[in-house]
């Protein structure tokens, strides 16, 4: 009676979500240059909108087609959409960095969705777009596994055009991915339409199956520049071949049906072509880094990044370790930073008066992109 009662209460829950109306964003406004070079605002969706659908900068779309009179699922329905945030209680796994990252999900109707960003860049620049990604399917309450049997598939798309139009047969579509397991990354590079400006596309597909639980989550999106005019620039990203699960099937270039979003009007202005990453003194380390990853990143050799920290196996990180990446000297152990282990209660200011720092010194040595931060993260409050 107690989980009949749990999954009746979830499922009302997720329907008032459904039901209510998406949060929109107003006209499109210039991207913000973050500090490591990514061109999308937001893309750590940390930032909320109003009625927290969507993180701020952030559209939602999707496909609706009716239901076949054979039985079948090879139809969609309208998901919903809603921010985790580990500051409310989400799953540490449900959050690839940060506090937040965007979920779009359904029950037991097959879905095709996702969410999207437009914003102006270099005319003519090539450009890479990078989202992480994860799959949670199940016929049971979180934490059960996902069933890797649903051939759920992941992709992102560049329009570079900057038409707003995720149906468009412009869109240039990465390869899929189903990451049931854990968070993966996701890629696909496009030239900049001469009108400089691009959408962005985050995408889930869902079609063909149901379960009670069909959900996506999105974090750390990014949009970098690889090359402006003929000159290449460095890229953060590693570069990363997807391939589609076993006996799915991509559809890249489907023909639109059913309700979408209204378009948006941009009225933006035009990012620079140049943009110069900061480099921090230190790098904490994070799911997915590799020394070598690490090394490109910040266009160091893998030699003086691994001499700058002692390190004589490459191989042997882990996630929290913090790396010296400039100020170091090479060959010579760091004492390294002040490390504070965050716990219930903890505010960067309060964090701040007592280490004898201030609030935007904190964020500059831990890369943070707001003030959010979670119990058990590791800041580095102190040289």
């Amino acid at each position: 009676m107690q989980t009949r009662t749990w999954i009746t209460g979830f499922v009302l829950l997720t329907l008032l979500v459904a039901a209510s109306p998406l949060a929109r964003p107003g006209p499109v406004t210039a991207a913000r240059v973050a500090q490591s070079g990514n061109l999308l605002a937001n893309g750590g969706f940390e930032e909320p909108a109003t009625g927290g659908s969507t993180g701020n900068f952030w559209q939602a779309w999707w496909q609706e087609t009716p239901r076949p009179d054979d039985g079948s699922f090879n139809y969609a329905f309208r998901p919903s959409w809603n921010l985790e945030r580990l500051s409310t209680g989400a799953a540490r796994e449900l959050v690839y960095a940060g506090n937040a990252s965007q979920r779009v999900i359904n029950n037991w109707d097959p879905w095709w969705a996702g969410v999207k960003q437009t914003i102006n860049a270099p005319a003519n620049a090539r450009v890479r777009l990078t989202a992480y990604a994860r799959l949670w399917t199940a016929s049971a309450g979180w934490p059960t596994p996902s069933d890797t049997t649903v051939g759920a598939i992941v992709q992102v798309g560049i329009e570079p055009n900057g038409t707003n139009d995720q149906f468009a047969s412009t869109v240039v579509w990465s390869s899929g991915i189903s990451p049931h397991t854990d968070w993966q990354p996701v890629s696909v590079d496009a030239t900049v339409g001469s009108a400089g400006r691009v959408t962005l596309i985050l995408s889930a597909n869902y079609r063909g199956y149901s379960r009670q639980f069909m959900a996506v989550f999105f974090d750390e999106a990014s949009l970098t520049l690889l090359s402006s005019s003929g000159t290449p620039f460095p890229t953060s990203t590693p570069t990363r071949t997807n391939t589609p699960a076993p006996g799915a099937t991509l559809t890249p270039t489907p023909t639109p049906t059913g309700t979408l979003p209204p378009t948006l009007t941009p009225t933006n202005t035009p990012i620079p072509a140049t943009i110069t990453p900061m480099v921090p003194e230190y790098y904490v380390v994070k799911r997915g880094d590799t020394l070598l990853s690490i090394s490109r990143r910040f266009n160091l050799s893998l030699a003086a990044l691994m001499a700058a920290n002692n390190i004589t196996d490459a191989n042997r990180i882990f996630i929290g370790q913090v790396l010296v990446i400039r100020g170091g000297t090479p060959g010579t152990p760091s004492a390294g930073p002040r490390i504070h282990v965050v716990v219930r209660g903890d505010t960067l200011s309060r964090l701040a008066r007592t280490y004898g720092t201030t609030v935007g010194q904190i964020r500059l040595w831990n890369n943070l992109k707001s003030d959010l931060i979670y119990v058990s993260q590791r800041l580095i409050v102190g040289p």
